[in-house]
């Protein structure tokens, strides 16, 4: 019957290791606190001594060796079950966690233990009952047995009362700890209720700065706006300005012309002072038709369909054109062009502005050329996923890095010893920018310079 007491008690302690352990699990699943898991990291290893205790005393019943062969395998889940949700609580994974706990997976396991260790129960107490009438029923063979047999009947339920009452002790105890761990868990939910509703609190305030903030936003985009069709209607005003200006101002600069025209066929042409003079007053007058030229291609340059006729057009065909219109500059310093275009000869562009960015780089190359060699200009292309890359580079003068930012703006000049507008690469850089393309420069003093164009791809 001692033998009976201990496999119970062994049983009875399993099922209590098994609480701890989800005790320290729900404590830590709510708070995130690993104080609550010191039930749970010594429970496993507590089941599995009771679990082979209870093996050694039932090593003679088949029966409860075949019923302990499903417990261990049902407790071996139950603990996976719970490693399982305390590990997706330490990785920060709290929903997983909540998911596998709501699944009710463990519980379902729980209860298939509680069965088995309560049929394991029952067979030993129905074996108590019958070594307990064996006892009984040899009792009568001899008064001497009876007695022998009662007092050890008396040291066992002596025995079995301690037992039971230390187990009574015990769960006394550890209702008492559930219960301050209840306790506790009622004052942490309390305290994450009040963490709740401050954080709502912060949540309502965050929501108010934003709606502030968008409404700040709204006023300045539409401040913005305003402002931006203010410098759109500028920016027509001083287009429609450039136009009109540069067209009406053809006419004096024509009849300025003829009158130098005149002067050099009269008589005053022939003395020193006046024809120097004379000149100065046709190069002056040619500087300033330049200048009128330029700003009308400027003006031009935002006409409604000037980027619309784009079409497939060859580099080659294009560089051979430009050669041919300055000719003469070419003869003069002679310069050369040397072509690179084994990635790609076409370009698909408006056929005109193409023809106004491939002259002025190649016309600022020979107008900045270097005394100590002639010109050489190399002419390349480069295909990118989305970019056509046309390189431009000389061997020229060069200039200062610092300046690449200025020699974009209007009327602005690399150097003073070309003549010439400072209009050229304003007008790249606008037709450029009209299509979304971009322009890259490298230059070093005497070392001349390279202009990188990314064209968009057409798609």
């Amino acid at each position: 019957m001692e033998h009976t007491n201990q496999v119970l008690l062994k049983l009875e302690n399993i099922l209590s290791l098994l609480k701890d352990a989800e005790t320290g699990q729900r404590g830590f699943l709510l708070t995130n606190d690993e104080e609550f898991l010191e039930p749970y990291i010594g429970s496993y290893y507590n089941t599995i001594q009771s679990y082979k205790a209870i093996r050694n005393l039932t090593i003679d019943n088949p029966s409860q060796q075949q019923k302990l062969d499903t417990l261990i395998t049902l407790v071996e889940k139950r603990f996976s079950i719970l490693n399982r949700t305390i590990e997706f609580e330490k990785a920060g994974n709290v929903q997983q966690a909540h998911f596998v706990v709501s699944s009710k997976e463990g519980k379902r396991v729980m209860d298939q233990i509680r069965r088995v260790i309560k049929r394991m129960q029952a067979e030993e107490l129905r074996l108590k009952e019958i070594r307990y009438d064996q006892v009984r029923t040899s009792s009568f063979v001899t008064p001497i047995t009876m007695v022998v047999a009662t007092l050890l009947s008396l040291i066992v339920a002596i025995f079995a009362y301690r037992k039971t009452k230390e187990a009574m002790h015990k769960a006394r105890h550890l209702n008492h700890e559930l219960a301050t761990s209840n306790s506790e868990l009622l004052m942490v939910k309390e305290s994450l209720f009040t963490l709740n509703q401050e954080l709502e609190k912060k949540v309502d305030e965050r929501t108010q700065n934003l709606e502030k903030a968008k409404v700040d936003l709204n006023h300045l985009n539409q401040e913005l706006i305003k402002k931006n069709n203010k410098l759109v209607r500028t920016n027509t005003d001083l287009d429609n300005f450039i136009y009109t200006a540069s067209h009406d101002l053809k006419a004096p600069i024509a009849n300025i012309e003829g009158l130098t025209y005149a002067l050099k066929d009269s008589n005053c042409y022939q003395e020193e002072e006046p024809k120097i003079l004379i000149q100065m007053l046709e190069n002056a007058s040619l500087t300033l038709r330049e200048v009128i030229e330029d700003l009308a291609l400027v003006s031009g340059i935002e006409e409604e369909g000037s980027f619309s006729d784009t079409e497939i057009i060859s580099i080659e065909e294009i560089t051979t054109e430009i050669q041919q219109t300055i000719a003469p500059l070419f003869e003069e310093t002679k310069a050369e062009i040397i072509l690179d275009l084994n990635e790609t000869g076409h370009i698909y562009f408006s056929r005109n502005n193409f023809q106004i960015i491939l002259f002025n780089l190649i016309q600022n190359a020979i107008k900045y050329r270097s005394p100590q060699r002639a010109p050489r200009i190399y002419i390349r292309t480069k295909k990118l996923p989305d970019f056509t890359v046309l390189s431009v580079q000389d061997n020229g003068i060069g200039f200062d890095p610092a300046t690449t930012d200025k020699i974009f703006g209007l009327f602005k000049k690399m150097h003073n010893l070309a003549e010439g507008t400072g209009i050229g690469l304003y007008i790249v850089k606008r037709i450029m920018d009209r299509v979304n393309g971009q322009i890259q420069v490298d230059s070093q003093p005497g070392k001349g310079a390279t202009f990188h164009l990314f064209f968009p791809e057409q798609r």
